[in-house]
């Protein structure tokens, strides 16, 4: 067993097919490591192949033509275009921390624009995926046959795919943990805007942001099995057919969330079967709506707070879209909730740095989709914000003065140089004498043009 480390390795402008690192099953590695290096513009693989433990830290990846790290069973025996498949029944534990891929595709894999990963247990933290491409699934990640998953404050910007999931498509994962990141601007040209989990269990989304995503079927995300958990997961400004896709026996519970200027249903679910919607703020898109082929009641919580206005309900198969009402009498101590008008209940409002002390300045947005709804004013007991004075600068007459004789200096000097005119040397008499002298005659008006000849 034998333990390989690579740092700060720099390679460029690689137009080899072959990977640049590729890592035999005939080598026995046990652990495989490199940081601090850097691989651009390469046609083939940057990592490629098998360790029982695979490390990736403070790597940055630009422009990889075909897949920035795969980690397959599917091995090269020598640095060539050709490949030869060897089954591999043992797993890896693959670690991606602090890596920036950026504009990185997926040529002949057709998955996984950044990284495409089977067989193993994967933790891909800390990382931006800027503008990666895959032309099948994946568009910045592909993971197949993972059994613990674990992606974290991770950053997904501008990703692309032609058919499912540009950020990430996760096939058959049984713990999956995807937190505290960020998806915007991801578009998929099929289906899945954002994120696929076809066969997953034990799925767990919390505290992560989509927006502005878009896909042309389906879902910003898309399940089709498994449990589901969301928990402080907000999605805002998207263009899907729905924000969650799901279908078969796939189990949700969601709470905490926030759906905001959305242009589709909410949640489109082939059977609510499974649902349980607790704690939710207020939608603000007007369309927003459960849809699918309701066969059982949604059970609401107590706690819920859902925009009922915006959702359009079977009332056939609900008989009823009231949410019960608490038997628990509130105490005196508590805050009385308010409800608001229909005219307001269309705004979603997010209030930043929210302290107790009214003597500190506090942060307010509101986002509405109602064009009817007048411009709302702040309460005057939260703070405007104001940002301070810019201080005045002082004009000193001094520096003025220096500047203006300066400028009229240089206006003097070039006046000069272009009206004065050539002069003729001043040349001695004595040296006309030696000219004499020597037995040259020649006019003065000659020996004054040529005067200059002489001394050179």
């Amino acid at each position: 067993m034998v333990n390989f480390t690579i740092f700060r390795l720099s390679i460029s402008r690689s137009y080899n097919e072959s990977p640049i690192i590729s890592l035999p099953n005939k080598l026995d590695f046990s652990h495989f490591k490199i940081s601090r290096s850097q691989f651009s513009r390469n046609f083939g693989n940057a990592i490629f192949g098998y360790s029982p433990q695979i490390s990736v830290s403070e790597t940055k990846f630009t422009k990889i033509t075909n897949n920035a790290i795969v980690i397959s069973s599917n091995m090269p025996t020598e640095f060539s275009t050709s490949y030869v498949n060897q089954s591999l029944y043992s797993k890896t534990n693959v670690q991606i921390t602090k890596c920036h891929f950026d504009r990185c595709k997926s040529v002949t894999e057709d998955c996984g624009g950044a990284i495409n990963c089977v067989k193993s247990n994967v933790n891909i933290s800390n990382c931006l995926f800027f503008q990666c491409y895959a032309k099948n699934s994946g568009g910045a990640i592909f993971l197949s046959q993972c059994t613990k998953v674990l992606l974290n404050s991770n950053a997904f910007q501008k990703n692309e795919v032609e058919f499912s999931a540009s950020s990430c498509h996760i096939f058959l994962a049984f713990d999956l943990k995807i937190s505290n990141s960020n998806y915007t601007e991801e578009r998929s040209n099929t289906r899945a805007g954002s994120i696929s989990l076809p066969s997953c269990e034990d799925i767990l989304f919390s505290e992560c942001i989509f927006s502005n995503i878009t896909s042309k079927y389906t879902g910003i995300i898309e399940l089709n099995s498994g449990s589901t958990t969301m928990s402080s997961v907000s999605f805002y400004n998207s263009n899907c057919e729905a924000v969650i896709y799901a279908s078969y026996l796939a189990k949700l519970k969601i709470s905490k969330s926030v759906f905001a200027g959305i242009t589709s249903p909410a949640i489109y679910w082939n059977s609510f079967r499974y649902a349980n919607l607790t704690e939710n703020k207020l939608c603000t898109s007007n369309t927003t709506s459960f849809d699918g082929k309701f066969k059982e009641n949604i059970i609401y919580g107590e706690d819920t707070t859902f925009n009922v206005e915006a959702a359009v309900i079977n009332l056939e198969l609900y008989g009823t879209v009231v949410p019960p009402t608490p038997t628990s009498t509130p105490s005196a101590t508590a805050t009385p909730t308010r409800s608001l008008p229909p005219a307001t209940r269309q705004n979603l409002v997010i209030i930043l740095d929210n302290t107790p002390d009214p003597t500190k300045e506090r942060l307010v947005i509101i986002i509405s989709n109602n064009p009817k709804l007048p411009p709302r004013t702040p309460s005057p007991s939260i703070n405007k914000f104001k940002p301070p004075p810019a201080k005045q600068k002082l004009i000193n007459t001094q520096q003025i003065a220096m500047v203006g004789g300066l400028i009229l200096i240089v206006i003097v000097i070039i006046i000069y140089r272009v009206t004065r005119k050539e002069r003729i040397p001043e040349v001695n008499a004595s040296v006309f004498n030696k000219l004499d002298k020597g037995g040259v005659k020649l006019p003065r008006a000659a020996r004054m043009k040529n005067a200059d000849d002489f001394f050179d």
